[in-house]
C-alpha cells in the first residue's frame, strides 16, 4: 500500500526509529512510564523466580527501548524489499492466474523480501 497514509506513518515510525539513539528512547519511556504514569519501575531486577509479573514489569523498558531501534530497521528494510519485489515477473504472474491480493503479497511477495 504505496502512498497511503499507513505507508506514511511506517516511514515516520523508521526514519524516528532509526535516527534517534537508543539512550534517548530509554530516557523519553522511563519518563513517560515510571515517572509520570508510575506504571513500571524506572530500574532494578527481580529474577523470574519471584514471579513472572514482577520480572516482566522490570524487564519491559529496557527491551522495548532496545527494540524500537531494531524494528525500525527491519521495517524498513522489509518495506524497500517488498516494493522491490512487488515489480518482478513472479508477482505479476500469480496476479494473473488469479491469486487473491493476501495470497500475492503473503505467499509470494513476503516470503521472498
Amino acid at each position: 500500500r504505496v502512498n497511503t497514509p499507513v505507508d506514511g506513518a511506517v516511514t515516520v515510525y523508521t526514519m524516528i526509529g532509526m535516527a534517534t539513539p537508543g539512550f534517548v528512547f530509554a530516557l523519553l519511556l522511563a519518563m513517560v512510564f515510571a515517572l509520570q504514569l508510575r506504571w513500571l519501575p524506572i530500574s532494578g531486577y527481580v529474577p523470574i523466580e519471584n514471579g513472572a509479573s514482577q520480572w516482566l514489569q522490570f524487564i519491559l523498558l529496557p527491551s522495548i527501548s532496545l527494540g524500537i531501534i531494531h524494528s525500525a530497521l527491519l521495517t524498513r528494510m522489509t518495506r524497500s524489499s517488498m516494493l522491490d519485489i512487488l515489480s518482478e515477473d513472479f508477482v505479476r504472474t500469480a496476479r494473473a492466474k488469479g491469486a487473491s491480493a493476501a495470497r500475492v503479497v503473503y505467499g509470494h511477495a513476503l516470503k521472498n523480501a
